[in-house]
């Protein structure tokens, strides 16, 4: 289009992107994570620069205790939205999970 307008095959995938986002919202409320986890599948197979979908994404796979995805997720997730503190904090409880057990305290 002229004059840098989006085309409407930009714009449906904008729309799509968003529905699937809140699809994934409405699933984790559902407390289905599987589902929330496929809808953002969904949202970064269309657009991988989506923050707010590799957050709910990272959310939902902790919440189905896949703690190591779900730190990769939040990471870039932080790094697309640097000043989320909700998506920092997600990721320090997620990185937290994700470290193996140590006996007493111990560090090896």
């Amino acid at each position: 289009r002229a004059g840098g307008e989006p085309s409407d095959v930009d714009l449906a995938k904008e729309l799509a992107v968003t529905c699937c986002i809140n699809l994934a919202q409405c699933a984790a409320r559902l407390e289905r994570p599987a589902d929330a986890v496929s809808a953002c599948n969904v949202a970064l197979e269309l657009d991988d620069r989506r923050g707010k979908a590799w957050f709910r994404r990272g959310q939902a796979r902790a919440t189905l205790g896949q703690h190591p995805e779900a730190t990769k997720d939040l990471t870039r997730a932080a790094a697309l939205l640097p000043d989320s503190q909700e998506v920092r904090t997600a990721l320090e409880q997620s990185t937290k999970a994700a470290l193996p057990a140590v006996p007493h305290g111990v560090v090896v």
